[in-house]
């Protein structure tokens, strides 16, 4: 394919063919920024590409352009950690991570390089790459070496524009990067100078790091505090790659951790030694050794909006269970609270039954009842259980065929093998209910829970209680006499990966029109942007061509942002009727336009 374009504004071809390639002085201030965060990426997380979006807000919050983010990992020579994946790998599940992302790209260039790579080299050769840009050198804005799909479109394009704004880059990062920039040794005061003055540093605060305490009790650091960008991450999602890798090895599950083609493509080739979940063997294959006790978990909640925190409960008792030896997991069932209990800010119960729908089509296991949902007025937590537990017995006894009182909506979130009889077990199945440490706290909570419901519940059916790092549910049960007294029915489960989202702040987010994603499942969020629920607000993103994009989709772009530039787009016919008549007079340059290792199409411009 070949598009040829003229400038619209002879002074201004002029003025180009006249312009030298200057150096850009770095330390100028600019509200245009390309951020830059360089890892092991071992394997790609949620946490890390959140860590783009929220850094996204805060310097947007500032006036500041955000016109993309690169993630850079790091090659196979840079780390001497014996569990690093080789770079080829790495690549191939952060592309897998960034499938539908629409801002951020990945640069290869660290791991094609045959030598480690610092963080301050990566900084040096992706700002030069948007300083020829800025200095409209052409000679190297088209080298295919330098322009791979990391620079976005819409900047790259920029070059044929009379005017090119600088972009600055920032690098992305935690706390681990702050410590080594100050671990002596590992750069010269030059080079601390260079990378704080020449690019400047974003730093996500974890809930409870204190990096500005940090900041402030390092000599270096202090100095050059005006460059250093700290954003506090006010929804906790502290998710590393050292836990997943441990997870994965243990067999146990880390869905709603990681995206879920990664997970997929881990699994399948059987990378950091991955081993298969317990929980994803067949119910054959649990109870053929052993006879188990066989139950459902059960969540009852507003689920306003769902999270991935509501859902990776349910993945963490059920392996807690397994790995009891004790119990089989036949499914989970989530339950949102009625229209009627009145909470703040509660959104329909439709919107909420199709935000579920929408995340549990990722959930082979984990169903939606709407039983509560399309009750007339707001149901108890006990009321629920019973309800369900009902249905359950009828179903596996095989009297539910014969009641003409149950509907057969109400029985879609029993599992498929207890519906069809498909076990050759008879014995019951018995509900339990999954919950967070803060539900078991309720429970003193005078006036909210009548005694004989709290008995009830936690006698005749039990508790999962999920539970942060750190809580002491114990000390708790042991102050309630009910609680005391049906210790054995109740399972303590700690999350020792901590992602404590909360809907909360999730919905606080949405109002004010800040990034919540890698928070909660796209499907999720895009129906959340549809509907306005929250009075929600979708961030303005930078507009430019995903780096996915096909050649035509890449063509209509960059056609519209040479029109955008002031250049006039000359038709195939007319060129080709007046090839021969403009061949002696005009001088052209052909531009390989290139996205990843493919030539997408070339640009024939007139000089």
């Amino acid at each position: 394919m070949e598009t040829i374009y003229e400038t619209a504004d002879a002074e201004a071809a002029q003025a180009g063919k006249k312009e030298k390639i200057v150096t850009i002085n770095n330390q100028m201030p600019t509200k245009d920024v390309l951020l830059l965060s360089c890892g092991k990426y071992n394997p790609p997380t949620n946490m890390h590409l959140r860590r783009l979006e929220r850094a996204r807000d805060h310097l947007r919050s500032l006036g500041m352009t955000v016109i993309g983010g690169t993630i850079s990992p790091i090659n196979n020579y840079s780390s001497d950690d014996p569990c690093l994946e080789d770079s080829s790998v790495r690549v191939k599940l952060l592309e897998l991570a960034m499938e539908y992302t629409q801002w951020m790209t990945i640069s290869k260039w660290a791991v094609k390089q045959n030598t480690a790579k610092s963080i301050l080299e990566t900084l040096r050769f992706h700002q030069t790459v948007l300083n020829y840009i800025a200095a409209k050198d052409n000679d190297n804005i088209y080298n295919p070496k330098l322009i791979k799909r990391w620079v976005p479109a819409a900047y790259l394009m920029a070059g044929l524009s009379p005017r090119v704004p600088r972009v600055q880059i920032k690098l992305v990062c935690g706390m681990d990067v702050l410590e080594s920039i100050t671990t002596p040794g590992h750069y010269t005061d030059e080079e601390i100078a260079e990378i704080f003055t020449h690019y400047g540093l974003v730093i996500i605060d974890e809930d409870g790091q204190n990096i500005n305490r940090f900041i402030y009790n390092s000599d270096i650091l202090s100095k050059y505090i005006r460059y250093i960008n700290v954003v506090t991450e006010w929804i906790p999602n502290e998710v590393n790659s050292t836990w997943i890798r441990r997870a994965l090895h243990r067999g146990e599950s880390i869905q709603w951790l990681v995206n879920k083609n990664v997970l997929k493509s881990i699994y399948e080739n059987n990378y950091y030694g991955a081993r298969k979940p317990i929980s994803n063997l067949t119910t054959m294959e649990l109870t053929k050794q052993e006879p188990k006790h066989r139950v459902i978990l059960m969540s009852c909640g507003s689920y306003n909006p769902p999270t991935h925190m509501h859902f990776r409960m349910f993945e963490r008792a059920r392996d807690h269970l397994h790995s009891l030896g004790t119990h089989v997991v036949l499914g989970g069932v989530i339950s949102p609270v009625n229209d009627a209990y009145a909470k703040s800010e509660l959104a329909a119960g439709e919107h909420r039954e199709e935000m579920l729908k929408c995340a549990l089509h990722d959930s082979d296991w984990i169903r939606l009842s709407k039983w509560e949902l399309r009750q007339k007025a707001w149901t108890r937590t006990r009321q629920s259980l019973q309800h369900h537990q009902t249905l359950l017995d009828e179903v596996v006894q095989g009297q539910a065929a014969a009641n003409s009182n149950v509907d057969e909506e109400d029985l879609t979130w029993i599992p498929d093998v207890l519906r069809n009889g498909d076990t050759g077990d008879p014995s019951p199945v018995r509900i339990k209910l999954l919950c967070g440490g803060d539900l078991l706290e309720s429970f003193a909570t005078p006036g909210l829970w009548a005694e004989e419901d709290i008995e009830e519940i936690v006698g005749r059916y039990g508790l999962i209680v999920i539970t942060r790092v750190g809580s002491n549910p114990y000390k708790f049960i042991y102050d309630s006499d009910i609680l005391a007294k049906h210790l054995h029915n109740i399972h303590i489960v700690t999350e020792w990966i901590p992602n404590e989202v909360s809907s909360t702040r999730i919905r606080r987010a949405l109002k004010r029109g800040e990034s919540v994603k890698y928070l909660l499942h796209d499907s999720v969020l895009e129906y959340i942007y549809t509907y306005k629920i929250y009075n929600s607000k979708n961030p303005d993103h930078y507009q430019h061509t995903p780096s996915a994009a096909t050649p035509a989709s890449l063509k209509e772009a960059f056609e519209r942002l040479a029109r955008e530039a002031g250049y006039k787009i000359v038709p195939k016919e007319t060129r080709e009727a007046s090839r021969s008549r403009e061949k002696k007079h005009e001088k052209t340059r052909k531009i390989r336009i290139t996205s990843g290792d493919c030539v997408e199409f070339t640009l024939k411009i007139r000089i």
